[in-house]
């Protein structure tokens, strides 16, 4: 194989690896429910959450399982690790994140 076609190969199957990721995320993206923000909480799923302080659970352990994002794109919900039924979640956005509850 000359060099040339060595160059295009390794260059094709760079571009297909980006496609592929970038297809993978975007279909992820998609696939997630999303929360209306309202006020001092959110809405999703036909129920509400709202903010409380993190010292009522203290101490809780977030996991990397995201539950929702807002509409607007800003908030995340993950789930906490002792709350499975999701009675309260870590609404977190860039660097700040609340606790918040199921009323």
């Amino acid at each position: 194989m000359s060099k040339k076609k060595k160059r295009l190969l390794v260059l094709s199957i760079i571009i297909f690896v980006i496609i592929s990721i970038t297809s993978v995320l975007t279909i992820r993206e998609s696939i997630l429910r999303r929360a209306e923000f309202i006020g001092d909480g959110f809405q999703f799923d036909g129920m509400v959450y709202k903010e409380i302080g993190s010292k009522e659970i203290q101490p809780y352990k977030e996991t990397y399982s995201v539950v929702c994002k807002t509409t607007d794109g800003v908030w995340v919900i993950y789930e906490i690790q002792q709350y499975p039924d999701r009675e309260y979640l870590v609404a977190r956005c860039g660097w700040e994140a609340s606790v918040v509850k199921r009323v």
